[in-house]
């Protein structure tokens, strides 16, 4: 659809709930989230829309986040990796299909890349927590924090609690 709301079409024609839909780069593939078998997956499809392409395959809910700024992976969330099924953490699939990568990062609900692809924002616990940034870089693969930043409410009162980034090797 046009941005004034004209011209809308529908992409998919597959049973099943569709949501979270996000734009490649270069505006030609959309990921998002689909329902078809009993579980939530990443899909992308051509923009001009055709037959969706599974990109996870996990039992768990994938939901897709982001596309790397080259467009060459998709930024999903997934529980697969907690016990608890409680928290999810952040995973990478190549677009074109493949073998997902857990980015080193313990808990998030929510991310995006910065456009140069040099940071990550990203809520660890859903919408109610304050957002983290971490810097990326190519390197083998090193977590080390650099210090956080993480805001608690309580009965509306909101307090600041510290400030800090997470600096990531290797992504």
């Amino acid at each position: 659809a046009r941005t004034d709301g004209s011209e809308a079409r529908r992409l998919t024609s597959a049973l099943g709930d569709e949501h979270s839909p996000v734009f490649s780069p270069d505006g030609r593939s959309i990921t998002f989230a689909g329902n078809y078998d009993g579980n939530i997956d990443v899909y992308v499809i051509p923009a001009a829309g055709g037959e969706p392409r599974r990109l996870t395959w996990h039992p768990g809910n994938d939901t897709p986040q982001a596309f790397t700024p080259d467009g060459g992976k998709v930024l999903f969330t997934s529980s697969r990796a907690d016990f608890s099924n409680r928290y999810t953490q952040l995973w990478t699939v190549p677009a074109a299909g493949g073998v997902e990568e857990r980015l080193p990062i313990p808990n998030a609900a929510q991310a995006a890349y910065s456009p140069d692809g040099r940071y990550i924002a990203y809520n660890p616990i859903g919408r109610a927590s304050a957002g983290y940034l971490l810097e990326l870089q190519l390197a083998p693969l090193d977590l080390q924090l650099l210090g956080f930043q993480f805001r608690v409410e309580s009965r509306g009162r909101k307090s600041q609690v510290g400030l800090g980034i997470l600096l990531v090797d290797g992504l």
